[in-house]
């Protein structure tokens, strides 16, 4: 299934944004933050720990991820605390870091499904014929160059609409103003139609936004009804933070609202929970992170009500340089989020050598770490029991709390219950959702 198409690795038209960087991120700007528990490939095999192995994609992965309608998962490594993965699709081959990003590119892969399908349909091509008639270049040039003219790689839509909003009450001609109105109700559209298939209207793939932009188009100036472009879509569609894990208030939000408006928006909770005006403009000003991401991560923080130092969280995410990491710093806030809210409260929040931790009403910290998988070794160890003595000789007394997307070895997570961590996995977070 390896493809040729616009997604192919070849053509390198959506490499992994940030697979290697990932690392980099880990180590330099978030204090050694990858090796915690996940390891290094420099252990001693001589040592009395583990050491990194290969597995297989059927060992890593459960069977509706590792292979369904249009895709396959070909190869799986590991990249510090997250695993790689290069896919095989009906579209072209994908290289996409995490499990996270992988979750979120199976969704991307039913929607391309069927946005191919919808293309293909007589009622698409009535609607193009609509729509390439009407007098406007800018929709020449999105059916030409679809991700160029309307793109959601990160921040690129942010800035186009900001630049055409901003631009509304300036000396325009009438063309101007038509394609205005035109890029918005694409924009618009493309919004509405990932609110309805839990997709991200933001999302890098380009494969994905060529297609929805064409769709897009041709609902919004050829006249396509939104029903046609949104039968049934099936096999897999689920994002990590899905529909279900969002709320509904907050999938209305990102649908409704263009990223001007939802920059106001998070600009203003951010001010409201007491974040200096320099401070949220920089972290909102961060090429590393989609609209979608600040506004799930400023949500998750606003929750926390009454946490001390949600400054210092965002001081943190200012060291995010690509997409892995801007996932992984969206995953922690929302761990904090559920935590605040199914288990205790958080009173205050700090990065001691870039490893986030929050103290709560319980008398417990946690430790909100988003990995993929951990194994036990020298520099888990050490980075570990230096955290631990860091807190008691502050005088914490407390236990600790580690919460985690993914899993870790049998080995790591015998040593960590010995040094007096609690570790709930994605699979027992997942339950404790489901109970309360």
């Amino acid at each position: 299934m390896t493809g040729t198409g616009s997604g192919a690795v070849a053509a390198r038209t959506w490499p992994v944004r940030g697979a290697r960087h990932a690392v980099v991120f880990g180590i330099a700007a978030a204090g050694s933050l990858a090796l915690v528990l996940a390891g290094s490939t420099a252990v001693s095999a001589a040592a009395p720990y583990e050491v990194p192995s290969h597995r297989t994609v059927e060992q890593v992965l459960p069977k509706d991820l590792s292979a369904g309608p249009s895709f396959r998962v070909a190869q799986v490594a590991s990249y510090g605390y997250l695993n790689h993965y290069i896919v095989n699709s009906d579209f072209g081959t994908f290289q996409v870091t995490g499990n996270y990003g992988l979750r979120k590119l199976v969704t991307e892969i039913a929607v391309i499904r069927q946005l191919r399908k919808v293309s293909s349909s007589r009622a698409y091509a009535q609607a193009l014929g609509k729509a390439v008639e009407q007098p406007i270049e800018f929709g020449k040039r999105l059916f030409d160059e679809p991700v160029e003219a309307l793109s959601g790689i990160p921040r690129g839509i942010g800035q186009l609409f900001g630049n055409i909003g901003s631009a509304v009450s300036s000396s325009r001609d009438p063309s101007q103003d038509s394609q205005m109105k035109e890029a918005l109700q694409v924009s618009a559209w493309k919004r509405d139609y990932c609110r309805k298939f839990a997709c991200d209207a933001y999302s890098s793939n380009k494969v994905l936004q060529d297609e929805l932009n064409r769709v897009g188009w041709a609902s919004a100036v050829g006249g396509l009804t939104f029903s046609m472009a949104t039968t049934a879509i099936s096999g897999p569609v689920s994002m990590a933070i899905s529909q279900a894990r969002l709320s509904q208030q907050l999938n209305d939000l990102l649908a409704a609202e263009p990223p001007p408006r939802l920059r106001i928006i998070n600009r203003d909770k951010l001010a409201a929970i007491g974040v200096a005006p320099a401070l949220a403009e920089k972290f909102l000003d961060s090429p590393a992170f989609t609209p979608r991401h600040d506004t799930v991560i400023v949500a998750a923080l606003e929750q926390l009500n009454g946490a001390a130092g949600r400054d210092r969280f965002l001081e943190f995410a200012l060291g995010a340089k690509d997409e892995v990491s801007a996932n992984f710093l969206q995953n922690t806030a929302d761990l904090l989020r559920s935590y605040h809210a199914k288990v205790s409260p958080i009173r205050q929040i700090d990065v001691p050598d870039g490893v986030v931790v929050a103290l709560a009403a319980n008398g417990r910290a946690l430790i909100p770490f988003p990995l993929d998988y951990g194994i036990w070794t020298e520099k888990a160890e050490t980075r570990v029991k230096a955290l631990i003595a860091q807190y008691r000789a502050q005088g914490f007394r407390g236990g600790f709390d580690l919460w985690l997307t993914g899993s870790l070895s049998p080995r790591a997570r015998k040593e960590l219950a010995a040094l007096g961590l609690e570790t709930k996995d994605g699979k027992a977070l997942a339950k404790l959702a489901e109970l309360r």
